[in-house]
């Protein structure tokens, strides 16, 4: 982190992590703004390498009640159920998930995902959360994705068609044209929003 720091990264808006330890407090260490959160993924896959194969299918089911909880009250409780349920098999599995909690589950927070039309985004048996939208784009259309812009705005205008000698100087010129583009007030609002899709203007 330090290193990102020194190579001209002044923030991070948000942190995703495996659960390798001392790894959130290196982040907030080096951007004490940033806010650091356990990758849910990595986290279920921790847990059922604890299992027994065939307890996996039910185990991640059961798992799915916790990080799928429209609040982080909901999924305390159904932490506790699965805890109670699991302790005399399994008893390292709730422990890590408490330990992971602090940064598991934002205070308050609602989430906002863009995705594409894929059929498994779509599902009737998508359990989507109280506190969490899905955007989805329209067919052929990565142009709409915020991020796309952004990246593509990023290449055009700062790392267009150069030759790097090595990782170090392709990772420098990454963090050089971020800072420029951070730089610039209003740019990143401007190449994300389409006025002729934004509602409420």
């Amino acid at each position: 982190m330090n290193e990102l720091k020194n190579r001209g990264v002044q923030d991070i808006l948000i942190a995703v992590v495996d659960g390798l330890k001392g790894f959130p407090e290196a982040i907030t260490a080096a951007f004490p703004e940033a806010t650091v959160q356990t990758c849910i993924v990595h986290l279920v896959r921790h847990s059922l390498n604890f299992c027994a194969w065939k307890d996996r299918k039910t185990v991640a089911i059961d798992l799915r009640r916790i990080y799928g909880a429209a609040t982080a009250e909901q999924a305390a409780v159904e932490l506790d159920a699965f805890e109670e349920k699991w302790a005399g098999k399994y008893a390292s599995i709730a422990p890590a998930w408490r330990r992971a909690w602090q940064v598991s589950v934002a205070t308050n927070g609602h989430g906002v995902v863009i995705m594409d039309g894929a059929g498994w985004h779509k599902s009737g048996t998508l359990n989507i959360p109280e506190n969490l939208s899905i955007l989805f784009l329209p067919p052929y259309s990565p142009e709409l994705n915020p991020v796309e812009n952004i990246w593509q705005y990023l290449r055009q205008t700062y790392i267009s068609n150069p030759v790097f000698e090595n990782w170090d100087a392709i990772v420098d010129a990454c963090c050089d044209a971020w800072n420029r583009l951070a730089a610039e007030t209003g740019r990143i609002k401007s190449i994300a929003t389409l006025n002729w899709a934004t509602i409420g203007q």
